[in-house]
């Protein structure tokens, strides 16, 4: 399914909903071409990049209408949706790895008129991260600013904005939808995408996402997944059945368990983040319900049995006596304890827990030891449990010994936009002498020769022969390799005549071997690709089974059952010593992986622990993305650089200065620029994989 938060986002002011001040604002703007500067701050989804960029695509529209866009000229059909192609559009996000140096080129751009627009727009979210000596910079500008420039500020902090920033511009701030504004949103994207749903589904929905209409409608995304959008369902996606967890919390709590209250919230498979503010809102909740008799409905909450609750509220009150302190101040003091002002990690979620039981039973012995926390939950990490063994001679591979493969496989298309296409498994008979180089001079043999064959072929322009192997111990004297190898179509037919009639029948013999040849040539995209990850989980098929990560789901599950790898392949094998246990061309070798030709990073479904996407043949997609991308920036270079000729050299400076800024905007981010295909992390936030 497409992702609903994209699909459904406002591209124009008459579809932004709920924030008519800052719609009416802004379209006064357009209409008046005064185009004047503003900062827009509001929580987390709630739309200010939306608005933000809408409104930057008016400005730079050559025909507005009604102070829209008119969505039909050069510079509207150029800046898309995120105007990262437009020369006179600079975006900055202003995190923790920006920099005061790339705000000052931001500003000197600024200064400089634009030449295929009417205005420069720069648009700075998060700007509250900025430095003092970037946020000074920018406030000498925005005292002057030149009148070809508006400048867009976003920000979910504006607490850390001062007040010399904000007296400069229009202010605006977003808030989150209400229930009713959410319901009607949740039911006419339901309706559209014929999704069934009742109020209960929504009334989850919208508390699990704070009113966020982003958030909400990736949540319902993910329901759709599991069944209509009802509470049940609601609750099954977004982890929200986590009502036992939260009574044997307070019952460890109340009996002054520390081991038990770190057990489950360890054992509760959730991030961090998430159960820090499900613990804080279960406080709030009971504080205001049982201590100050005000009831507030909260639909996450109230599955949790009467009878916790009345001995929570109980035991409060008990403590609160017995400290001689007042039972509200006593509450607020453990919810204060319940909070985080820095980044939340399984580390900082124990300590926190240890603060609270610790003020909530102040002479209670501590029960066991307190165990050490896991690793950070929001990655999916590695765990090698030591249950188990292995035998001396035969043992299963670790995670770095495997994940090669895994890597390679997937540039090979994203780069070269080929799969594998043919497979070798070469094994020795039990009478020949047991060899373990012999196989590794095959390799060499067979990758070097048909390597020849493509060149006598093809001429000068033979493509690249891409091949990887691993070696391993049959049984205890059989060494076997598996060889998968990338053959371009046309050439496949003779590369298979080649092996079957020349190569195999001259190596075998000399020894006594047996070869066996696989190739999907000619077959449907969907064959192919199946064909290729088969060949990568034979190759894996030694993973060790006790090696876990966290499922796009968020359950811990066997990495080998991530990756599909047949449970029947599933062995140990022996090691070969003194060989190099798996190789590879050049073409997929380390230094081919960092980045294309243009500085773009490669993707990764793999690093994001995406497992749906692993092996659903993405690549393929994203090569032809690439090159559409690649022209795409060509094709902005070169309106330029026809510009220079006949300019004086005044003119000939600026559209030089130009030129830079325009490469400097192209981000080496793959997952900033748009695409045909919808990629995993459009539509919910990946981890990556540690």
């Amino acid at each position: 399914m497409t992702d609903l938060a994209i699909k459904y986002r406002p591209r124009r002011f008459s579809e932004i909903v709920g924030q008519d001040p800052l719609v009416t604002w802004m379209r006064e703007q357009i209409r008046s071409g005064a185009g004047r500067s503003v900062l827009v701050a509001g929580p987390v989804g709630t739309g200010k990049t939306t608005s933000g960029l809408i409104y930057a695509k008016a400005l730079l529209c050559g025909s507005p209408v009604d102070g829209e866009a008119c969505g039909a000229c050069d510079q509207c059909r150029e800046f898309g949706e995120n105007g990262r192609h437009v020369p006179s559009f600079h975006a900055l996000e202003c995190g923790e790895h920006s920099t005061v140096e790339e705000v000052k080129d931001l500003l000197e751009a600024a200064r400089h008129a634009p030449f295929l627009a009417r205005r420069r727009v720069l648009m700075l979210d998060e700007v509250h991260n900025l430095s003092r000596r970037a946020s000074d910079a920018l406030l000498r500008i925005l005292e002057a600013p030149p009148e070809w420039t508006s400048f867009i500020l976003l920000t979910y902090r504006l607490n850390l904005i001062s007040g010399a920033l904000r007296s400069r511009l229009s202010s605006f701030e977003l808030s989150a939808f209400n229930e009713a504004e959410a319901f009607r949103l949740l039911a006419g994207v339901c309706d559209r995408e014929g999704l069934p749903y009742d109020q209960e589904g929504f009334r989850l929905t919208f508390k699990a996402a704070s009113g966020g209409p982003r958030e909400m409608l990736r949540a319902v995304e993910k329901t759709s997944q599991f069944g209509p959008i009802d509470g049940a369902h609601v609750r099954l996606a977004l982890n929200l059945n986590f009502e036992d967890r939260l009574t044997a919390f307070t019952r460890a709590l109340m009996a002054g368990d520390l081991e038990g209250q770190l057990r489950e919230v360890e054992e509760w498979p959730d991030t961090a983040e998430r159960k820090l503010d499900f613990l804080h809102q279960f406080f709030v909740f009971q504080y205001f319900e049982g201590c100050r008799r005000l009831r507030r409905e909260d639909p996450l909450m109230r599955n949790v049995g009467a009878e916790t609750q009345e001995q929570l509220v109980a035991a409060f009150a008990a403590r609160a006596s017995a400290s001689g302190r007042e039972p509200e101040a006593y509450w607020e003091s453990i919810i204060d304890a319940l909070t985080s002002n820095t980044k939340v990690t399984d580390h900082s979620l124990a300590m926190i827990l240890s603060r609270v039981n610790r003020l909530f039973n102040p002479a209670s012995p501590i029960r066991g030891e307190v165990g050490k926390p896991r690793a950070e939950s929001a990655k999916p990490v590695l765990r090698v449990r030591l249950s188990g063994s292995s035998s001396r001679d035969r043992t299963f591979l670790s995670w770095a010994e495997i994940r090669p493969h895994w890597e390679a496989a997937s540039l090979l298309p994203q780069r070269y936009g080929v799969l594998f296409n043919l497979r070798l498994t070469i094994s020795r008979s039990e009478s020949d002498r047991p060899d373990p180089n012999g196989n590794a001079q095959l390799v060499s043999k067979l990758t070097h020769e048909l390597g020849m064959r493509l060149k006598d072929w093809c001429g000068a322009s033979s493509p690249i022969l891409h091949w990887m192997y691993r070696h391993e111990w049959e049984d205890e004297t059989r060494p076997r390799t598996r060889i998968l190898l990338s053959v371009h179509e046309e050439h496949i037919a003779p590369a298979l005549a080649w092996l079957r009639v020349k190569f195999v029948p001259r190596i075998c013999r000399t020894c006594g071997l047996k070869v066996q040849i696989a190739c999907r040539p000619g077959t449907s995209q969907e064959d192919r690709v199946r064909f290729h990850w088969q060949g990568v989980r034979a190759l894996s098929r030694s993973l060790d089974p006790r090696l876990t990560a966290r499922s796009d789901l968020g359950p811990v599950s066997p990495l080998g059952d991530l990756l599909k790898i047949p449970p029947r392949w599933r062995a140990q094998v022996r090691r070969i010593s003194n060989v190099q246990a798996r190789g590879m061309s050049a073409s997929l070798t380390a230094g081919a992986k960092l980045k294309d030709e243009s500085g773009m990073a490669w993707l990764s479904a793999l690093e994001d622990g995406a497992w749906r996407a692993l092996d659903s043949g993405w690549e393929l997609q994203e090569y032809e993305a690439r090159k559409a991308e690649m022209q795409r920036r060509d094709v902005a270079l070169a309106k330029l650089t026809a510009l220079l000729p006949g300019a004086d050299d005044a003119r000939r400076e600026g559209l030089l200065l130009e030129m830079e800024l325009l490469k400097r905007s192209w981000s080496s981010n793959p997952t900033d620029w748009r695409r045909s295909w919808s990629g995993w992390w459009q539509s919910e936030t990946r981890v990556k994989l540690g």
